[in-house]
């Protein structure tokens, strides 16, 4: 499948962007380049499985609402509160180990982005639940990498921060949280919730398997959050979809109006 118009906008627009992080981070692009590759390779041995997965990707959120949830500490209320409303038309996008919250509140996500770094659990069950999986590479998940795409039941799409490959693609976005949700204005989603996206200082139990609770963030992950937000602000500024935030704590984010769930439902 040939990039659409979009996704080359979106990688060119990246390409502006990525360097600063980098820098930021101390990333090394060759490295990141190097993990595109092997999930390239990867996704090759998997080529039947992943037959029109981006495609399908791109039926599910073209002119729909897209419920993106983060993993932060507004998630196991914002689960709540979604599944006490009738908002079923749409796809539920969950960043990372927010799939496990919501697989745990019944609700199965039909799409998880990931870096693998969130607790493989959440990621394969939702994946054997008919979820597509988004996986992410970088310089730091190469072992993720082995170990978990070649586990997933259902389809994988691929992305990476760098140079794209075939059947790896680069939608921008840093984290898992803003890079599902420039995925779904890249795809064409006509209206896009945010929900336990917190982006403030405290890192929500989701986020690590390691996490037995919501813990202050450390340094490097609250510039990350930073990021996050940054990220998400630009974006508003271009994008044609109907932006919210349904996060019922955390930060606002300047181009997403606050709502919540009951107040989306009432308008629906």
């Amino acid at each position: 499948m040939c990039p659409s118009p979009v996704l080359l906008m979106a990688w060119r627009d990246w390409r502006r962007v990525y360097p600063r992080i980098a820098s930021e981070f101390n990333y090394d692009p060759r490295t990141d380049g190097e993990a595109a590759a092997l999930l390239a390779g990867l996704l090759a041995e998997r080529a039947a499985r992943d037959s029109g997965a981006l495609p399908r990707l791109s039926a599910l959120l073209r002119g729909s609402s897209a419920f993106v949830f983060g993993a932060g500490p507004s998630l196991p209320r914002d689960a709540e509160l979604f599944m006490a409303t009738g908002l079923r038309g749409g796809a539920c996008l969950a960043a990372d180990g927010a799939a496990r919250c919501l697989l745990s509140h019944g609700l199965v996500p039909s799409v998880v982005v990931t870096d693998l770094d969130g607790g493989a659990e959440g990621l394969l069950e939702a994946s054997a639940r008919g979820a597509v999986t988004v996986v992410h590479a970088h310089g730091d998940n190469v072992r993720l990498l082995e170990e978990c795409v070649p586990l997933f039941e259902g389809q994988v799409v691929g992305t990476t921060q760098v140079d794209p490959l075939p059947d790896v693609h680069n939608f921008g976005g840093f984290t898992d949280g803003d890079r599902a949700v420039l995925l779904a204005g890249g795809l064409g989603a006509s209206r896009i919730v945010l929900a336990g996206m917190d982006l403030g200082g405290v890192v929500g139990m989701y986020s690590k398997p390691s996490l037995t609770g919501d813990t202050p963030a450390w340094p490097a992950k609250a510039r990350k959050l930073a990021w996050a937000g940054r990220i998400l602000e630009d974006f508003a500024l271009s994008s044609h979809a109907t932006l919210y935030n349904a996060t019922s704590g955390g930060s606002d984010v300047k181009g997403f109006k606050r709502t919540t769930f009951a107040e989306l439902e009432g308008s629906a």
